[in-house]
């Protein structure tokens, strides 16, 4: 069996032959014969000129180049001839490990499938790992969320109100079901109480003042009432009295009058 191997790897025999062989184990590739005949080639042509204008020095050209030609397309042939049994001893080689390659692949895949399998499951039981990580820690955030939004919800509210939402964070306790997220938790807790504590006392002070600032309106109001009787009072008396002065005047003109009439009848039946 003969194949082609890395020049560096191949032993030239001394023999005046062309061969292709392993021998030992070893490949063994010589073209000496075809060599012999270049070395003879060469001495006669290397360098040669020939005088193609005559015909002698024509033939002489031609015949070289056919020698030469020949040797070339001989040893093609030679070495087609000595590659294709080692093409074919690779094709044996391919199609013997190829045969192999399916039985151990036959042991081979169910074992690799029951690996991929294990590693699938693997994979799924991390990934539900950190989904369900994932969320825990969503829902102690979200809590926490919860206990700074009390700060938001309480604009508006009333200082009452917003003292029962500093109650219901005072009642909170974050006890071991807050896992690592209990201190967080209680050092939101109490940055909202003070927030919380600050706006409801800014809120009740507006509240005090709004009722001080309105009982005084009320009082202005009961005042402004009372005084707008007594001059309605006043006024009232006052025309009472006009208009009684007034009678009384008509009563003494009523009364001068008739003084002034019994007096004219009188002085008329002295007459």
């Amino acid at each position: 069996m003969t194949t082609v191997l890395d020049r560096a790897e191949i032993e030239v025999a001394a023999e005046v032959i062309d061969r292709a062989e392993i021998t030992n184990g070893k490949p063994l590739v010589a073209y000496s014969r075809t060599e012999a005949a270049l070395a003879d080639l060469r001495t006669r042509f290397a360098g040669a000129a020939f005088d193609l204008a005559t015909t002698a020095g024509d033939k002489a050209a031609r015949a070289a180049r056919l020698e030469l030609k020949t040797l070339r397309t001989d040893l093609e042939k030679k070495r087609k001839a000595f590659k294709d049994p080692a093409l074919e001893f690779g094709r044996l080689i391919d199609a013997e490990a190829k045969r192999i390659t399916g039985e151990i692949e036959a042991l081979e895949t169910p074992i690799d499938a029951q690996i991929k399998a294990d590693e699938s499951r693997r994979e799924q039981e991390r990934v539900e790992r950190e989904r369900m990580e994932a969320t825990r820690k969503a829902k102690h955030e979200a809590g926490i969320a919860v206990i700074r939004g009390y700060v938001a919800r309480a604009n508006g509210l009333t200082s009452e109100r917003m003292a029962r939402g500093i109650e219901a964070l005072h009642a909170m306790v974050f006890g071991e079901e807050w896992e690592e997220y209990a201190v967080p938790a209680a050092n939101a807790q109490c940055e909202t109480i003070a927030a919380l504590q600050a706006m409801h006392d800014a809120t009740r002070a507006r509240e005090d003042e709004a009722a001080r600032m309105e009982a005084q309106r009320v009082e202005n109001a009961r005042v402004s009432a009372e005084l707008a009787v007594v001059a309605a009072t006043q006024k009232a008396e006052a025309d009472r009295l006009a208009a009684e002065e007034r009678r009384l005047e008509a009563e003494r003109e009523r009364i001068r009058a008739d003084a002034q009439a019994e007096s004219e009848r009188l002085a008329a039946m002295a007459d």
